[in-house]
Order: structure tokens, then C-alpha cells, then sequence
């Protein structure tokens, strides 16, 4: 089976018929708005894989850690402004590169310094940094040595975050996806840095690995590739592998324009 996101129900009916093996769309959501979009598509998954139990166990586990940040956050006042630089957008970039959604500040109610610009990945100038001249300013990892190169540099130099030591790295979320995970245990390291006083019980690194290990299952990842070999060695033959693939082949060629008459 094929697993397909952001894609469209033709698309996906197009390919199935072009390779013969079956092909299932999903949309991923968020864990705002678009989460139950996001635990529809675990369940098909589940269902798809044979997983649904595990499905179930996510959902339940995504939804207690949500609950617990709305606790830990709740009646706290929105405190000062925050920036994250050195978001992955088709490649990583500089400090300038920014998320006025960021998905760990809207989790914590946290005031975003790029709130203002909208909802999608924007690209800011040096001068509304410094303009803004955030309290916290947190790096994504992914572009954290050229968001270093950039604060190294007048005049980011003089932005109070950097002079006053309140400059922190967090794991990268996205690269054309979002780990769901990482944007979970980005939430419970930055809480801490802003409010220590409500996430004084929590070991940042600690609550990462227990949300990764969770949702990526290493054990779990091999069993099922072994299980796939196995399948493969059992049905598939070597001798007619050619021709399986020529037939492949000659179905990814059907329909092309340059092939029509």
C-alpha cells in the first residue's frame, strides 16, 4: 500500500491504476483547528496497516499532553514576546526565516513576535527584527548555523534576547512536514524557559524522548520492515522480476500525453 498525503482522491486513483498496488490519500491536519483532521488520518492509517489499536493509544496519549500544557498555561498572563528564526522552508534558512503560527507558541499561548503577518511562513528583514527586539529568541535547529552566522553580524548583535542570554535552540519540526512529536516536546522545553515556575517538575529532555519514543517506535519501524521482507522474499520471484517490472512499467506509461495519438 501507498501512502499519499496532501494529494487529491483523482491523483491518488490515477497512480493506484498506473502501478497496481493500492494507494490511500491522507491530510495530516495540525494539533490546532485541523487536529481531528489529524486523528482521522491516524485512524486510516491504523486501519489501513493493521494498527488501529495503536492508533487509538496516540490519539489518547497526544490528547493527554495537550491537556496537560492547557493546565500547565492556564491563567497565565501572555508575558513577553517571543521569535523563532531559522525555520526550514524548502531548505533551511537564516534567523530572518520565521513561523507567525509557530505551532509551540500557540500551544502556550505565547505572544509571537510575527504573529501580525498571517498564518503562513514568512520571511522577515533584519530591520523588523530589531524593530520587535523580542525578550526570547529561540533558533530552530535546522538552520541553526546560518541563523548564527546572521545574529554574529551587526546589528543583530545588539538585540537584547542575544546580549542578555536569552537565546535557546529548539529541535527543527518541519522539512516540507511536521513532526507532531517534535512540535510536542518543543512545547515542554520552551514552557519551561518562559515559565519556569509551571514547568518546574518537567526534565525537558527527558518529556522529548518519552513523546518521540512514542510516537516513533523503533522497534516497532524494524518489525514491520522485516515483516515486509519476508513478505517479498515468500511472493516475490527474481526470475520474473523483469517482466513484473516491464509490466510496471509499460502501466506508468499509459495515458501520458506524448504516448496519445
Amino acid at each position: 500500500v501507498i501512502l499519499w498525503s496532501s494529494t487529491t482522491a483523482q491523483a491518488a486513483d490515477d497512480l493506484q491504476r498506473r502501478v497496481g498496488i493500492p494507494v490511500v490519500g491522507i491530510e495530516y491536519g495540525d494539533l490546532g483547528e485541523g487536529r481531528q483532521t489529524f486523528y482521522e488520518a491516524l485512524r486510516l492509517v491504523g486501519s489501513v496497516t493493521g494498527g488501529g489499536e495503536r492508533a487509538s493509544r496516540l490519539i489518547e496519549y497526544i490528547e493527554s499532553v495537550l491537556d496537560d500544557l492547557r493546565r500547565r498555561t492556564s491563567g497565565a498572563a501572555p508575558g513577553p514576546t517571543a521569535y523563532i528564526g531559522g525555520v526550514a522552508y524548502r531548505g533551511s534558512h537564516g534567523v530572518l526565516s520565521t513561523e507567525p503560527a509557530y505551532p509551540p507558541f500557540t500551544l502556550l499561548g505565547i505572544r509571537n513576535a510575527a504573529a501580525g503577518l498571517g498564518p503562513e511562513h514568512a520571511f522577515i528583514d533584519r530591520e523588523q527584527l530589531l524593530e520587535w527586539n523580542p525578550r526570547y529568541l529561540f533558533i530552530d535547529e535546522g538552520g541553526y548555523a546560518q541563523a548564527m552566522e546572521d545574529l554574529a553580524r551587526q546589528p543583530c548583535r545588539v538585540l537584547d534576547a542575544v546580549r542578555e542570554g536569552r537565546l535557546h535552540g529548539v529541535l527543527p519540526y518541519n522539512w516540507y512536514a511536521v513532526n507532531f512529536g517534535t512540535v510536542l516536546a518543543d512545547a515542554y522545553y520552551i514552557g519551561s524557559v518562559i515559565y519556569p515556575e509551571r514547568f518546574g517538575d518537567v526534565d525537558p529532555a527527558a518529556m522529548a524522548e518519552a513523546v518521540v519514543s512514542l510516537l516513533d517506535d523503533g522497534d516497532l519501524a524494524a518489525r514491520i520492515g522485516l515483516g515486509a521482507r519476508n513478505w517479498a522474499e515468500r511472493t516475490i520471484s527474481m526470475a520474473d522480476y523483469p517482466e513484473r517490472l516491464d509490466r510496471m512499467l509499460d502501466r506508468l506509461s499509459e495515458n501520458r500525453p506524448g504516448d496519445r495519438a
